[in-house]
């Protein structure tokens, strides 16, 4: 009758408002099982109330192996009855489908059942970031693991001591590889491992890894060209400039007290644009006759501006701030403002970024007893052939270990620098070309450069 019905495969199965399908029913549509456990499992299988007549049921499509059997056949419409597979311990992992066909002489439904097994518990997962002891980490970092075959969920553990006694932070149930851990300390070493899990239980623990989070500087800086005028004629652009001579790369950027004056701010859209070009928009056209404006905005918060958006508080913006993330601050930002109607008009008052950045080191917070100072030391010449020069800008107080470290994390080299040395010549010429990181270390003050090698 379908193909009386719906000759060009259109879906179309209703007579004059009836449903004229036939089906099957299977409860459950899915079974996701341990082969290690499971030797049979029980289906309810029900035929739509379509179907004129008693209902034969049959297996047409079943896993070599796997074998099955109806505990009423023929059963009538709309009536349940059961079905029962064996021999499912026999699968190897993988997904397969189970095909049950009703015939009651006139018409034929079908359902299909789909088996997912697992014939043991996951591999255990291959960290991919951060790198074994890899430094300046961002304080907000994605972990990412290889995805891992056979896999339903995953288990993630952060913690502050190798030994994973004190847990910073963790997570479980996740269905992807990757997971961003937010808030962490500047300037501090985390342990960080990874496990796969299914039906048949959980992996073993991945390798743990270790990494140190970024020297992280903020600051908010606010705009010096403000008030701007937003112009009440036809539609316009008002641009105000926000110089930024904070060094470093960007690890956190939100917009503190965009501030001013406008009747009717639905005519506006507030866009943030980087010094790489980068455009981020905060607010748009909304808020219909509503006068004037006062908000912050940030990625971290949540809740929806009201209207007016004069409060003064804070807000994800429409477009995450996190796009400047990983470019670097310096330069001029822009804050654009497209106003697109005429016979309205105010002004920008004020606003200012809180911008973070990671700083090219990584220092022990100051105590008195540095060996060192780390912001007087230079790497010469960097690009370097065969040597290179460091400097540390006076005799060290102390003595000093110097790593040359791989951006795999591996150490490939390492010196003494005795106390009162104040210049040192590290022989690299037996490595390959490529970045790599000098990382300097006292008792009580440690620090990391970059240093890029040249064949």
């Amino acid at each position: 009758m379908s193909d009386w019905l719906d000759p060009d495969g259109l879906g179309d199965l209703t007579l004059d408002g009836k449903d004229c399908s036939f089906t099957l029913e299977a409860d459950p549509p899915v079974l996701t099982y341990c082969a290690q456990g499971t030797t049979s499992s029980t289906f309810n299988i029900t035929p739509s109330g379509n179907f004129s007549g008693p209902v034969t049921l049959s297996i047409t499509a079943v896993p070599s192996g796997v074998s099955g059997s109806f505990g009423t056949n023929p059963v009538s419409p709309s009536v349940t009855t059961t079905m029962n597979l064996a021999g499912l311990d026999g699968l190897a992992s993988g997904v397969y489908s189970v095909e049950v066909t009703g015939d009651d002489g006139a018409s034929i439904g079908s359902a299909v059942i789909s088996l997912v097994v697992f014939d043991g518990s996951p591999a255990a997962a291959m960290l991919e970031s951060p790198m074994m002891d890899e430094l300046e980490v961002s304080t907000a970092p994605f972990l990412d693991w290889e995805d891992v075959p056979f896999a339903q969920t995953y288990e993630v553990e952060l913690a502050s001591d190798e030994g994973f006694t004190d847990i910073v932070a963790s997570f479980s149930g996740l269905t992807e590889s990757e997971v961003q851990v937010l808030d962490l300390d500047e300037l501090t070493d985390y342990w960080w491992r990874v496990r796969g899990s299914n039906e048949c239980g959980n992996s073993a623990w991945s390798e743990t890894r270790h990494f140190t989070t970024a020297n992280i500087l903020c600051s908010v800086p606010p705009s010096v060209d403000v008030p701007q005028l937003i112009d009440d004629g036809p539609p316009n652009i008002v641009t105000s400039l926000l110089p930024i001579i904070q060094d470093g790369e960007i690890e956190d950027v939100n917009v503190i007290g965009l501030s001013g004056t406008h009747t009717w701010i639905e005519d506006l859209e507030f866009i943030l644009i980087s010094p790489s070009g980068t455009e981020v928009r905060l607010i748009s056209f909304a808020c219909g006759d509503d006068d004037n404006f006062n908000i912050s905005f940030d990625d971290e918060v949540t809740g929806t501006p009201p209207c007016p958006y004069d409060d003064g508080n804070t807000y994800p913006p429409v477009e995450a701030l996190s796009a400047f993330d990983g470019e670097i601050a310096t330069g001029t930002w822009i804050m654009r403002i497209q106003d697109n109607a005429g016979s309205d008009g105010g002004s920008l008052d004020e606003w200012s970024l809180q911008i973070c950045t990671k700083v090219d080191s990584t220092v022990m917070p100051p105590n008195g007893l540095e060996e060192f100072d780390a912001s007087r030391l230079a790497l010469f010449p960097n690009p370097a052939y065969q040597n290179v020069q460091l400097d540390l800008g006076a005799p060290a107080s102390g003595d000093l270990q110097v790593e040359l470290i791989s951006l795999e994390g591996r150490l490939m080299k390492a010196w003494m620098i005795p106390s009162g040395t104040r210049i040192m010549d590290l022989e690299v010429a037996e490595f390959t070309s490529g970045m790599y990181q000098i990382r300097v270390a006292g008792a009580h003050a440690q620090t990391t450069r970059k240093l890029v090698l040249l064949d």
